[in-house]
């Protein structure tokens, strides 16, 4: 899964969590294991946090809305995953994101 966020002129944290979130995004377009992949979403759950919490974020709530959104997909990716990994049956919540995944392979 591949998210996209266009690219608008920020303040410096803000450079700092978008960078975070197209790094996942670069990571999983070459292919990145789950620990890894973790990691990385923590990283970028600092950075946006880090910016949301920032002066300059109440100037830039669509921003911050638009990079909350695309982390909570991340996030989202992430314990579907993790569900994937240890044989877990899918919540209510990740249902049709376990059952679509699992059409395709």
């Amino acid at each position: 899964m591949v998210l996209l966020l266009p690219s608008f002129v920020f303040g410096q944290s803000a450079k700092d969590a978008y960078k975070a979130l197209k790094k996942i995004e670069a990571k999983v377009e070459v292919g990145i294991g789950y620990k890894d992949y973790m990691n990385a979403l923590g990283d970028a759950q600092y950075e946006v946090n880090l910016y949301s919490q920032g002066a300059e974020s109440t100037k830039e709530s669509d921003v911050v809305s638009l990079m909350k959104n695309v982390l909570n997909h991340y996030r989202l990716a992430g314990v579907v995953w993790g569900n994937m990994v240890t044989g877990t049956p899918p919540t209510n919540v990740t249902r049709m994101y376990y059952d679509a995944r699992m059409q395709y392979h």
